[in-house]
C-alpha cells in the first residue's frame, strides 16, 4: 500500500513589484508551460525601457561618430574607448530594464493545474511573493515501503501494476523510479514509482502496488482489511482464547485486498478483520464468522 504524490509541485513566485493588473487563471485550471497567469503592473517599468533604449541609441550612434573621426584622424583612442564604454554601459541597462518588464509577467513554468492561488485582482506583490502553486498531474509518484526480504529482488525500471479501492475497475501501469538504500527500524525500504498517463488519480490518494517480480517462498497472507497503521508500523489483533491480543508484524508484498506478513502472525492463527479499530488489547471478543 502506498500513498500518490504529485510528480511535479511547486510555488510561483513574482519576480516583481507592484500591483496584480490582470489575473489569467483560476483554482483547477489547466495551464500551459509559458502561459500568462498574472500581469504587475508595468507602467513605470515601460517608461524606464524606453528611457534606456534613447539611452541605448545615443551611445551607439556617439561610439560611431567617434569610431568615424578616429579613422579622419580627428579622434582619438582613449576617446573612442571612453564611449565604447558608454555604449557597453547603456546596452546592459537596456538588458536589464527589458528583464524588468518581462518578469511583470507572470508565466507558468510547466504544464499543469492550479492548485491553489494566493492573490487576486489589485493584490501587491514583492519579488519572491507566491502567487500560485501549480501541479503536474501527467504523472504521479507512489512511495510504498517494502521488506528487506522483497527488495533484494526488485530493480530501478520494473514494471508494477497499481491499482486503487476508489477505482476497483482500473488497473495503472507504473515502473519503479528509485529504490532507498537504506532500511528503516523494521527493515523496510522506500521504493517510489511513477505512473505516467494518469486519468483518475489525484494526489493524497491511497492504492496498492503489485509488483511483477515474485519472491517464490510460503507465507502467511491476510486479507489488508484486518491491519491497524500503516505498513511500515503495522499491528493486528489475533485471537487467542477469545480474548484480543494486539501484535506487531512485519508485512511484505501486498496482492489485491491481500497482504503477505512475514513476521508476528502463525499460520493458522485466528485474526480480527472487522470491528478491530473497537478493541484494545486484552478485550473479551466472541467470533460470530469465521473465514
Amino acid at each position: 500500500m502506498g500513498t500518490v504524490f504529485a510528480d511535479k509541485e511547486v510555488a510561483v513566485t513574482s519576480e516583481a513589484d507592484g500591483l496584480i493588473r490582470s489575473v489569467h487563471c483560476d483554482v483547477g485550471d489547466f495551464v500551459k508551460a509559458g502561459q500568462l497567469l498574472f500581469k504587475v503592473d508595468d507602467e513605470i517599468i515601460q517608461a524606464t525601457v524606453k528611457l534606456r533604449e534613447a539611452d541605448y541609441e545615443k551611445a551607439k550612434k556617439d561610439l560611431e561618430r567617434y569610431v568615424a573621426l578616429l579613422k579622419e584622424g580627428s579622434g582619438t583612442e582613449a576617446q573612442v574607448d571612453a564611449y565604447r564604454l558608454g555604449f557597453k554601459a547603456s546596452e546592459a541597462q537596456l538588458t536589464i530594464a527589458k528583464r524588468q518588464l518581462e518578469n511583470t509577467r507572470v508565466k507558468a513554468p510547466f504544464s499543469g493545474v492550479v492548485l491553489s492561488r494566493m492573490v487576486n485582482l489589485g493584490s501587491d506583490v514583492n519579488p519572491g511573493s507566491v502567487v500560485i502553486t501549480l501541479v503536474d498531474i501527467s504523472s504521479l509518484r507512489v512511495k510504498v515501503s517494502i521488506s528487506e526480504a522483497d527488495v533484494v529482488f526488485l530493480k530501478t525500471g520494473d514494471k508494477v501494476t497499481v491499482t486503487s479501492d476508489i477505482f476497483p475497475d482500473q488497473t495503472y501501469s507504473a515502473r519503479i523510479k528509485s529504490i532507498g538504500v537504506k532500511g528503516d527500524d523494521i527493515h523496510s525500504f522506500p521504493v517510489e514509482l511513477i505512473i505516467s498517463n494518469n486519468r483518475n488519480l489525484k494526489a493524497g490518494m491511497t492504492v496498492v502496488a503489485e509488483f511483477d517480480r515474485r519472491v517464490n517462498r510460503e507465507s502467511v497472507v491476510i486479507p489488508r482489511i484486518a491491519l491497524l497503521g500503516s505498513s511500515l508500523d503495522a499491528k493486528i489483533f489475533v485471537v487467542e482464547n477469545n480474548v484480543a491480543k494486539l501484535r506487531k508484524i512485519t508485512t511484505g508484498i501486498e496482492s489485491g485486498t491481500s497482504i503477505e506478513i512475514l513476521s508476528g502472525v502463525k499460520p493458522g492463527e485466528k485474526i480480527v478483520t472487522s470491528g478491530q479499530v473497537n478493541l484494545t488489547d486484552g478485550d473479551p471478543v466472541t467470533i460470530i464468522k469465521s473465514k
